[in-house]
């Protein structure tokens, strides 16, 4: 079972001494904490869920030159791991001025009570840590993430802004949901359920969605696809637009 705190090796170990070194003379300083997350620009929380009483953990990518006084786009990815640290190699970027924040739904239990209230708990969670632009919230799934982040956007189209999903599965019957919602699908020509999952999604959403793009990687599969919820480009897709306030139509 994976864990919050996994196994590591010695590298690791040295590099979180010298963090947590560096923290505790931060504090000692009597300097914010909130500034040393501001400069590290990465930053993994813990916070003790009211769902079932454990530990559960956020790992969130700040903007170049976060300022705490200035609302920001955010993307709630959904990974198919319980946990993935995809935010820290983002942080890293020069100029990128949006959060980007991974949300476990608790593995692999999204269409359950757990898996949404577990996303909606976490969600606010970092809604309340940082200044957010309420009209550009937007989700990214990834194989089991994606699956859960079509059910979301489905449930509550209201709440995003935009949507981008690969490798993932639906109930087609809910897609009319999205009608006003942005939405990009990508696909691997060799993906496993390209057929049964991009096809369908992709022939129900061309007919119901008023913006709508979609990609087919071609001679990609599973596993050479999913290093696509780090892409620039779709991130930037994603945090261009803005929640429609008022429905253009009503399915």
């Amino acid at each position: 079972q994976e864990k919050a705190v996994e196994t590591v090796d010695i590298n690791e170990y040295y590099r979180l001494y010298c963090e947590t070194k560096q923290l505790l003379h931060f504090v000692q300083q009597k300097k914010e904490l909130s500034d040393w997350i501001y400069k590290k620009r990465f930053y993994s929380f813990y916070f003790l869920s009211k769902l079932d009483q454990t530990y559960e953990m956020l790992n969130v990518s700040l903007p170049d030159h976060y300022n705490p006084m200035k609302s920001y786009p955010v993307i709630f990815a959904l990974n198919y791991k319980r946990y993935s640290w995809t935010s820290k190699r983002i942080a890293k970027r020069k100029q990128k001025q949006y959060i980007f924040a991974e949300i476990s739904c608790r593995g692999y239990s999204m269409g359950s009570y757990i898996g949404e209230a577990a996303f909606w708990e976490a969600a606010e969670h970092v809604c309340r840590l940082f200044n957010i632009d309420k009209d550009r919230i937007s989700i990214f799934g990834i194989s089991a993430g994606a699956f859960a982040a079509l059910a979301l956007a489905q449930s509550y189209p209201d709440y995003f802004a935009s949507l981008c999903f690969t490798c993932g599965v639906t109930q087609p019957e809910g897609l009319v949901n999205l009608y006003n919602t942005s939405v990009y699908a990508i696909s691997a020509e060799n993906e496993v359920y390209n057929t049964v999952g991009f096809e369908t999604i992709d022939g129900q959403l061309s007919k119901c969605c008023s913006d709508y793009q979609k990609t087919v990687v071609p001679l990609a599969d599973d596993n050479t696809i999913y290093p696509i919820i780090s892409s620039s480009f779709l991130h930037m897709w994603m945090v261009n637009h803005r929640k429609k306030h008022y429905p253009e139509k009503i399915m």
